[in-house]
């Protein structure tokens, strides 16, 4: 495999070896330790390195590196600790470029970075051809669906690496004013890479376990949490801060932002898959069944659970003319305090109340606070994380709350190709059903006239009446 640098011009080739400065190593000496968050680049100039596991026993060495051989790029990349720890195995001298000093020279030469990511991005792309051509014959493991499931989440997670290296140049080149259209090249080029995953990594999570998809998933989002937290959907999703209502929040929105531009055109990509279009889509759809359905006269409806709060504040202007109530209930105080229900009350004929109710408690033991009756009960996204055998207690007991002849709404998210990267990558993890099933379980339950009321590609609204008698 070649050094990255036959991918740069002379000339900065020549400024890149002048940022450089020499180290001696002895025999054993640890240049790199696994865990370590340092980023320094070094290169073999003599001698030789090797990688080892220090956590087997006897300890393994996984490889020997001889003079020419770059050390540490993907961790400058990426900021990412140490994955292997690398030492001399002989008396050995190495070339290293300070992370600080690096980084302050590609900040101050948009040529020298455009070059360099560039470089950096063709040398992963070889080194995976490489590593997968190798483990077909047995040389290595590692291919997708021939080695083990960690194996095959982290070439995954090394391919979109490369692509994202790819992504980051032509976005400095078109900020560099170095090419026409770079942005739009890259965007194609972002949306190709998440395309591949999408379709590389469901056939991978198809084939495991349990256990494996856990293991699997973890080191996937592991090794790309750099990149997926400089977008505001990774950030949400990886960091979970302010619970799923912040998230949705930001789907319902649809505005792109980041830390950077790879992150805001990570972002944009991002919330133009199924799933993000879904959780946007979802509410408009579900306010429209709630309208229609909705008496010709002041009415109450209890929605759970609060979400983004945008369902309750679309209902509010609709039930303003004829007055009433909406009751939210949910399990997350954070959620609840963010409403503010004296926001939008409009005419003032609308009451709004917020109850905080644990849904698991709910459904086993029943509620201590009065509801009914209810003349419309809403499902806002409570199916993507709750078990059917929980909504089948769930719902006797709501029924109780509802009037006769009054309607549950409920909405449930589809599959979609994309549910592996939401799933596993960004860590957004869904319940998927069909809307046949949920009808047959509240047509089991004394519901009546059950019906699909508005569906699209991912998301289906289902409603039906409690009996008139």
């Amino acid at each position: 495999m070649s050094s990255f640098l036959e991918h740069m011009s002379a000339e900065r080739q020549k400024l890149f070896w002048e940022l450089a400065e020499q180290r001696q190593l002895l025999s054993g000496e640890v240049l790199i330790k696994r865990g370590d968050s340092s980023a320094d680049l070094f290169y073999l100039h003599s001698g030789r390195l090797e990688v080892v596991d220090r956590s087997s026993r006897p300890e393994a060495v996984l490889k020997v590196l001889s003079p020419g051989s770059f050390v540490g790029e993907m961790a400058f990349i990426t900021s990412e600790p140490r994955s292997e720890t690398v030492r001399a195995a002989d008396n050995a001298v190495v070339l290293a470029w300070k992370s600080s000093t690096l980084s302050g020279a590609l900040s101050a030469n948009l040529g020298l970075a455009s070059d360099f990511y560039r470089a950096v991005a063709l040398v992963v792309s070889q080194r995976l051809n490489y590593t997968t051509k190798a483990a077909k014959v047995g040389a290595l493991s590692g291919p997708i669906l021939v080695g083990g499931p960690v194996t095959g989440a982290r070439e995954l997670a090394e391919r979109l690496k490369g692509g994202l290296l790819e992504v980051e140049r032509l976005v400095r080149a078109d900020r560099s004013g170095a090419g026409p259209d770079k942005l739009e090249e890259a965007q194609r080029e972002l949306r190709a890479q998440l395309d591949q995953v999408v379709f590389t990594g469901s056939r991978l999570f198809a084939g495991l376990g349990p256990r494996e998809v856990v293991s699997a998933g973890e080191l996937l989002r592991n090794e790309l949490q750099p990149y997926l937290l400089r977008s505001r959907t990774g950030r949400l999703c990886v960091e979970q801060g302010g619970g799923r209502a912040r998230i949705l929040a930001h789907f319902e929105l649809g505005e792109p932002r980041g830390a950077d531009p790879l992150g805001v055109l990570l972002d944009q990509e991002l919330l133009r898959l199924p799933t993000a279009c879904a959780l946007r889509d979802r509410g408009m759809m579900t306010v429209a069944v709630i309208q229609g359905v909705l008496p010709e006269r002041a009415s109450r409806v209890l929605l759970i659970p609060a979400g983004a709060g945008t369902t309750s504040a679309k209902l509010v202007p609709i039930m303003a003319a004829k007055g009433g109530e909406i009751t939210v209930a949910d399990s997350d105080r954070d959620a609840l305090g963010s409403m503010n229900a004296g926001a939008s009350l409009g005419s003032g004929k609308i009451r709004m109340r917020l109850v905080h109710e644990e849904l698991g408690l709910l459904a086993i033991q029943g509620s201590k606070t009065f509801f009914g009756p209810q003349d419309v009960v809403v499902l806002d996204g409570l199916l993507e994380y709750l078990p059917m055998r929980v909504l089948a207690r769930l719902l006797p007991t709501l029924k109780k709350s509802m009037a006769k002849g009054s309607t549950l709404v409920v909405n449930l998210l589809g599959p979609t190709p994309d549910r592996m990267l939401f799933d596993h990558l960004l860590g957004w993890r869904t319940l998927r059903r069909q809307p046949q099933e949920v009808l047959e379980l509240i047509g089991e339950l004394g519901f009546v006239s059950g019906r699909v009321a508005v569906e699209s590609e991912a998301v289906s609204v289902v409603c039906a009446q409690t009996p008139t008698r």
